[in-house]
């Protein structure tokens, strides 16, 4: 959410539903029952056969006529599609609407649509304990909040030496400046400035980090 202080309550609230909040203090928060999301996709894919274009893009599309026409850049050659009805499940945003031909109107409307970028990587050589979880809590911030861009939380995975990383920024990022500041927020964690408590019994480290 960024700094979701200052976001709409609407929007906050249809990102934490009440489901979500339920999976996530179960540990349930997974979409299939053998842990494996990749797998909607796959039997997804499996359905729709020769109908899916992986590795594809869309370069030209004509909505004047009764049918929608595209054209779409596959790694075997374009393809004409001739459709009954164009649905598009992808962010609206201006640059994901290259080829699209917008008008005024369109471009008027989907221009004023803002997002915080927001990354998952996995780290090592962190030097780091395992089974630790390290939080991201604002020192100077109302509610202490986590202070972005930064990473809300450093979690350790059930791989020894690797930790999952969720990273947050106001506006978005090209992942090599999101990895480069994951690192050095890391690398923050043995310097001046940041507070680290050890509670022993859970094995939680709650990291300070300073705004400036």
């Amino acid at each position: 959410m960024g700094d979701f202080l200052n976001q709409p309550t609407l929007y906050v609230f249809k990102l934490v539903s009440m489901e979500t909040i339920q999976a996530l203090g179960t540990g349930t928060f997974q979409a299939t029952l053998s842990g494996d999301n990749h797998e909607l996709y796959d039997k997804a894919a499996a359905v729709l056969g020769d109908n899916v274009l992986l590795n594809s893009k869309v370069v030209d599309v004509d909505r004047c006529g009764e049918y929608p026409e595209i054209v779409v850049q596959t790694p075997a050659g374009l393809k004409y599609i001739q459709a009954k009805k164009l649905f598009l499940a992808i962010p609206p945003k201006l640059e994901n609407f290259l080829g699209f031909a917008l008008d005024v109107t369109e471009i008027s409307l989907f221009g004023q649509l803002l997002n915080t970028g927001y990354y998952t990587t996995i780290i090592n050589n962190t030097g780091l304990l395992d089974n630790i979880e390290i939080g991201n809590f604002g020192a100077d911030t109302p509610y202490n909040v986590p202070f972005v861009p930064g990473p809300y939380f450093v979690e350790a995975s059930d791989i020894s030496g690797l930790f999952n990383v969720k990273y947050c920024s106001s506006i978005p990022v090209s992942d090599e400046t999101a990895k480069a500041n994951i690192i050095a927020a890391v690398q923050r964690l043995k310097t001046a400035g940041t507070r680290i408590r050890l509670r022993r019994s859970s094995y939680c480290f709650i990291a300070t980090y300073h705004s400036r």
